[in-house]
């Protein structure tokens, strides 16, 4: 069963090496792996067509740069051919056995989507040398609401991101990820998963993510473009709110609340763009305050955190973010 995997590529020239030895010794050999160069600046382009020389089972196109990987997915998507798709950032690299054990989830728990766990890495680690324990693994089979609500816990990245999961093709039929944001994976992962009945969960960790200097998630700082994830996030309370998932909505609000404060502590304050943004913050904050406090279900001991917090949003600085929202603030 054919599978594409589908890897936008953006100035990671010297990383790419890495990341396409992992996938052309997949296990499962039946794949396409589908290379989008966003407008590269560095020799990323050589370096994919020298793949794609290498090996043909990879097709290569290109397109302008968009800031995003949205752009690139949805061109990986417009021209996959597999009956099950799987997304691969050009900076990380997988397990042999990435494509062959998710697919295999799928189709022995017939589910359209499946879930493996990850390992963090340097730009620097072989894909040899990446230390994976050595243990046994079990699948879990969760319905969609359970999905939801661990997109709320610890655990929340491995739920969030598109990589590191396998999906049934026809989920993508009409679906396409919003082009020109940042958090795309906020905006889209509860469109995914409101198409699936059942999801495959396994934590074995087959996806190598690369935590490197200047990567679009990594960059330090304010920028306006932060700001996507709160329309992500606004959807997400209107598809909870339509399904009368009133525990989900304030979670989601809870998550929205505690954004605001992170970033208007990102914000330099000494200019006239720094004190704009951190107005607008707080006036998005004490809006979505107040509808917390009517939602019908809520936490009572948060919401007075929240009503400290609308005075001195200063002091949230340096907050450990999960602590405040898993541990014992919730």
């Amino acid at each position: 069963m054919k599978v594409s995997i589908i890897v936008p590529v953006y100035n990671t020239a010297i990383y790419l090496d890495r990341c396409m030895d992992s996938l052309v010794n997949q296990t499962h050999k039946d794949i396409e792996i589908i290379l989008i160069n966003n407008g590269s600046t560095d020799y990323s382009r050589q370096a994919c067509r020298w793949w794609c020389e290498k090996d043909d089972r990879i097709k290569y196109f290109e397109k302008e740069n968009d800031h995003s990987p949205s752009g690139p997915r949805n061109m990986g998507l417009d021209n996959a051919t597999g009956e099950y798709i799987c997304f691969v950032d050009s900076d990380d690299c997988v397990s042999p056995l990435y494509v062959e054990n998710l697919l295999k989830m799928c189709t022995e728990n017939d589910v359209k989507l499946s879930v493996c766990g990850f390992l963090q890495n340097d730009e620097t680690t072989p894909l040899e040398m990446i230390p994976v324990p050595l243990r046994l693994y079990n699948t879990e089979v969760i319905p969609q609401r359970d999905y939801f609500l661990r997109l709320y816990t610890p655990m929340e990245v491995v739920y969030v991101v598109v990589w590191g999961k396998m999906y049934h093709r026809s989920i993508f039929e009409t679906l396409r990820f919003e082009t020109g944001k940042l958090n795309e994976d906020e905006g889209i992962i509860h469109h995914i998963a409101s198409q699936c009945e059942n999801v495959a969960v396994c934590y074995e960790p087959l996806y190598f993510y690369t935590r490197r200097e200047g990567s679009i998630m990594n960059t330090a700082g304010f920028s306006e473009k932060l700001l996507d994830i709160f329309l992500f996030l606004s959807d997400r309370m209107d598809y909870f709110t339509a399904q009368g998932w009133h525990d989900l909505v304030f979670l989601t609000m809870k998550n929205y609340l505690v954004k605001c404060l992170e970033l208007y502590n990102l914000i330099n304050d000494t200019t006239a763009d720094g004190s704009m943004y951190k107005n607008h913050l707080m006036q998005m904050y004490k809006q979505t305050l107040a509808q917390a406090k009517k939602c019908p279900v809520k936490s009572k001991k948060f919401l007075l955190k929240m009503d400290y917090y609308s005075l001195f949003p200063a002091k949230f600085r340096g907050t450990d973010r999960a602590q405040f929202l898993f541990g014992e603030n919730r």
